[in-house]
């Protein structure tokens, strides 16, 4: 708590300085000044949490001074001294908020009690605020994610009826245009990776970084822009029709882009509709919108395209290359014998590189990569479960995420390299191992859902995968890592019961005790003082 100290007498100066409790209080002394001019200067420096301040003073009195201080927006505390004749001063102080006034000559103990006071309807205020601006947060963000719902659900066709869109809309705040309009819908092509790098997986703090940027480029606009709910990449925008359309939207665009790309590192794609007159019309723009961006070259950072008819009849033969690797493809999913273990990999990372994709569209790799899916769908082999990564792999391609279709596709491969050389027994064998390992390194945050999706394989399969390898429930391994790690922690650290819970996954410290009494024989806290 940072206190200034303003009075045109050395002695209180003095007095202060030497008798407050500073150190024991935890105060810090901001500075000191003998007028309000020269207070007013350390306020804008310094920033003090309480002024105690004297009011009759040259140059300009504690009046003048507390008047200046809400020119600051001072939210602090001011403890007005006088003298006993100066009571026609001190009435006009409180006129001005002070917080409490003090009689000269100071006394030690009484202004303690009153800094502290003054210090502790602070923290309440401070305090208040954070509660504040929490539920608003809070607030804002249910309203956002009710906008969002009700907005794609419009994109889905679920909501037809536009009285019923513009009655709605109102009720959740969202004014839609009577002129006509363009839909454009905007693909963040690299949205994963930007999460993982600069927000350590945590995606709602990039979404709230890329919605303030998008609120900054269509400021003074009519515009309605949401995040589209059921692609994880993806805003749309409903931009109104006007005069110079394309030029202010090409305009808009190139701004956002380039916020993205300084800001966030992100990649981002842009399709835009045709005009629409009707709110009915959205989910066809939608259509049109995904169709333009489908015709954008890949890895060519930060492209826009208009819809057009004419692109849809553009030839998307697959190449060569593409041909050779189908052919791999079928080999290796049909137990045929492959020329080279290392030469499908190969042909794929050259397809799916920057260089090669630089030259093909969406469309092209779409149909380069659907005989691959149609491959694996139609494969008798049932001890691969092949249903979730073709899930996968459909969605990486919707939303354009062209390096986690690289990746996965070389998953998929290297487990059937791993199955057609060791057969169902090994290749079951070292699945579990690894996802064993995982476990180890990730209890606290680990389930059956987690597995599945790091691994590409069923969650039914993999669980009676895991009983028939290891004898045990994936459930029973799961608690058996979780309890020998509370144990040591309770033996070997000073963290509190609560805090360990959290450490080895549970979230409900009474729900996490009674199974560790279920599984121990005696409660967390009975057994660090039993083997301490």
């Amino acid at each position: 708590m940072k206190i200034l100290i303003v009075d045109d007498e050395q002695a209180i100066h003095k007095q202060l300085t030497d008798e407050l409790p500073w150190l024991e209080a935890g105060w810090e002394l901001a500075g000191h000044a003998y007028n309000g001019e020269e207070a007013s200067s350390l306020v804008e420096e310094m920033h003090p949490d309480i002024i105690i301040t004297d009011i009759k003073m040259p140059l300009k009195n504690g009046l003048e001074f507390m008047e200046h201080l809400k020119t600051f927006s001072f939210k602090g505390k001011v403890i007005v001294l006088s003298g006993y004749g100066d009571f026609q001063y001190s009435r006009p102080a409180f006129l001005l908020d002070a917080f409490e006034y003090l009689l000269k000559p100071v006394k030690v103990a009484e202004m303690v009690n009153i800094l502290s006071r003054a210090e502790d309807e602070i923290r309440k205020q401070s305090q208040d605020f954070v509660e504040h601006i929490q539920e608003q947060k809070t607030l804002n963000k249910g309203l956002v994610l009710m906008q969002d719902e009700f907005l794609s659900e419009i994109v889905l066709g679920s909501i037809k009826d536009e009285n019923e869109i513009i009655v709605r809309g109102e009720e959740l705040y969202i004014n839609f245009t009577e002129s006509s309009y363009s839909l454009i819908v905007m693909k963040l092509i690299n949205f994963d990776q930007v999460v993982e790098q600069n927000y350590s997986g945590d995606r709602y703090s990039c979404y709230y970084a890329i919605r303030n940027i998008i609120r900054e480029c269509l400021d003074h606009t009519e515009g309605i822009s949401f995040r589209y709910l059921k692609n994880s990449n993806e805003f749309i925008f409903v931009y109104p029709s006007e005069t110079n359309h394309k030029m202010k939207i090409e305009k808009i665009i190139s701004s956002l882009f380039h916020a993205f790309s300084t800001y966030l590192s992100l990649v981002a794609y842009c399709g835009i509709s045709r005009i629409k007159n009707k709110l009915d019309s959205i989910p066809i723009a939608y259509q049109e919108s995904n169709a333009a961006i489908n015709n954008i070259k890949i890895y060519l950072n930060n492209q826009l395209m208009w819809y057009n008819t004419d692109l849809l009849d553009k030839n998307t033969e697959v190449l060569e290359e593409w041909k050779e690797i189908h052919h791999l493809f079928d080999c290796l999913v049909k137990e045929r014998p492959l020329y080279s273990k290392h030469e499908l990999i190969s042909k794929l990372n050259g397809v799916m590189g920057e260089t090669y994709l630089s030259e093909t569209d969406g469309n092209h790799l779409r149909k380069a990569i659907h005989p691959l899916i149609n491959t694996l769908q139609q494969s008798s082999n049932h001890s691969l479960d092949f249903s979730i990564l073709i899930n996968k792999l459909e969605v990486f391609l919707t939303e354009l995420k062209i390096e986690e279709v690289r990746q996965l596709l070389i998953s998929i491969v290297y487990r059937l390299l791993e199955y057609n050389k060791d057969g169902a027994h090994a290749y079951g064998k070292n699945l579990i191992e690894m996802t064993k390992k995982y476990v180890e390194d990730n209890y606290s945050t680990v389930n059956l859902e987690v597995i599945s999706d790091k691994f590409y394989v069923n969650k039914n399969y993999y669980c009676s995968l895991f009983k028939k390898v290891t004898g045990e429930n994936f459930s029973t391994y799961l608690k058996d890592v979780r309890m020998n790690k509370a144990m040591k922690l309770l033996v070997n650290s000073d963290l509190k019961t609560y805090e360990i819970s959290e450490i080895v996954g549970y979230r409900d410290q009474r729900y996490f005790s009674q199974v560790f009494k279920k599984y121990v024989g005696i409660k967390p806290t009975q057994y660090r003082v039993k083997h301490r």
